[in-house]
């Protein structure tokens, strides 16, 4: 595990997922399950993603491209 997951492992609920596709569809999945209260979905990168993504800008365009097309 790396150093933010084992910082918050014990006092928050967190889910680990290995793209942005995945992050974003399991929240919206935990989200819909009480549809009455007011959530806020934080999705927080704990590691680099320059195997994934040309650089922070792509990543960002991308996850915006995301939440347009499933929220």
């Amino acid at each position: 595990l790396n150093f933010f997951i084992r910082q918050i492992k014990n006092t928050i609920k967190y889910n680990s997922s290995y793209s942005l596709k995945a992050a974003l569809l399991s929240a919206l999945r935990e989200a819909k399950k009480n549809p009455d209260l007011k959530q806020v979905i934080l999705l927080s990168p704990s590691a680099a993603s320059f195997d994934q993504y040309k650089n922070f800008e792509h990543r960002g365009n991308t996850f915006k491209q995301l939440v347009q097309k499933y929220s």
